[in-house]
């Protein structure tokens, strides 16, 4: 992965988000018209920064004998694993261009499907495993769009998804799910300190970034 392709790619998402979605057009179809070119925008940049670079070197067939197929499937998977966690680091930069106060976290269901596990955040505070019984988590994973909850209102299932602190009611957090051939395997976190700094269009935001990072 080329370093500069990659910044290249991030600022000119977060160049777009600005200007696609902070002006905050009149009239919901112009509204509707950004989205879509904003969420066609972040597939483009995510293929550019994940490509190989296109200059064409000539096929020289070596003929190495520590080359076996088990290394060349571990090297199969380290380069998905780099791919998947820059597109990781690439969501997590949309989230803080809508506000720099979030924390995020993604998580993922384990092997034997009861718990998520996190991934990846932006910041520290998420539980490392959560139940999949929570019903928080239940219901973010049932649901299409991303879904709000404030602290005061989900207190017996809240210190399922972060570590126990004072917690003072206004807080809340703001989950889209993820899905893999049409199942939901995991979700994206978002907690604010206060919900007056949640506005509706940074859940249909969410709730695109959650369909992004979703495979059919």
């Amino acid at each position: 992965m080329n370093v500069n392709r990659l910044a290249t790619a991030t600022i000119l998402a977060l160049v777009c988000f600005l200007l696609f979605i902070y002006p905050d057009p009149q009239g919901i179809l112009y509204t509707v018209l950004r989205y879509i070119t904003f969420g066609l925008l972040i597939v483009i940049l995510y293929q550019f920064s994940t490509s190989d670079p296109d200059t064409i070197e000539p096929i020289t067939k070596i003929s190495n004998p520590n080359i076996t197929p088990s290394s060349r499937e571990i090297d199969v998977q380290e380069d998905i694993h780099d791919q998947y966690e820059q597109l990781l680091k690439m969501v997590f930069n949309m989230v803080m261009a809508i506000n720099e106060n979030y924390k995020a976290a993604f998580f993922m269901l384990d092997g034997s499907g009861n718990h998520l596990t996190i991934q990846s955040s932006t910041k520290d505070g998420f539980k490392e495993t959560i139940p999949t019984e929570n019903e928080v988590i239940q219901t973010i994973l049932l649901q299409e769009e991303a879904v709000l909850f404030q602290q005061s209102d989900v207190r017996d299932h809240w210190n399922g998804l972060f570590l126990e602190k004072s917690w003072r009611g206004s807080e809340c957090v703001l989950g889209a799910r993820v899905l893999y051939k049409n199942a939901p395997v995991g979700c994206i976190l978002v907690q604010a300190d206060h919900f007056s700094t949640i506005q509706e269009r940074d859940q249909s935001l969410m709730t695109s970034l959650g369909r992004f990072v979703s495979l059919s």
